[in-house]
């Protein structure tokens, strides 16, 4: 069973926070298409953040605790959903992506819909 180190628990908790505070500024500055997106990729982020934290603590549990076969299924499900997390950021940052285009694409010619 892969384990989670602290240093690696703390990268991904710097990043993560990177994000929050990116998805604020997007969310007081950028058009509304663009920060709805941001705001989706921010709270599949905080799940992540949640199962990370979860699997580093679990991580430095003694052996013997993590040879049970229930912990080991718990240990399985948080890796899937991190999987499944990756997967909706990358659909959401495509979303965001052609959102924020669109944005600064938008010369002001054509009236934008309240």
């Amino acid at each position: 069973m892969n384990r989670v180190s602290h240093e690696q628990n703390e990268q991904a908790q710097s990043a993560i926070e990177k994000l929050r505070l990116t998805w604020e500024e997007i969310a007081l500055l950028g058009p509304p298409a663009a920060s709805r997106s941001a705001r989706e990729i921010e709270k599949i982020t905080e799940k992540i953040r949640m199962n990370i934290g979860v699997l580093a603590s679990h991580s430095s549990q003694p052996n013997e605790r993590l040879a049970e076969d229930a912990m080991r299924e718990f240990m399985r499900k948080l890796y899937r959903e991190l999987g499944e997390y990756e997967q909706a950021i990358s659909r959401q940052l495509d979303t965001f992506i052609s959102a924020a285009q669109n944005a600064l694409d938008d010369d002001g010619t054509t009236r934008q819909k309240r």
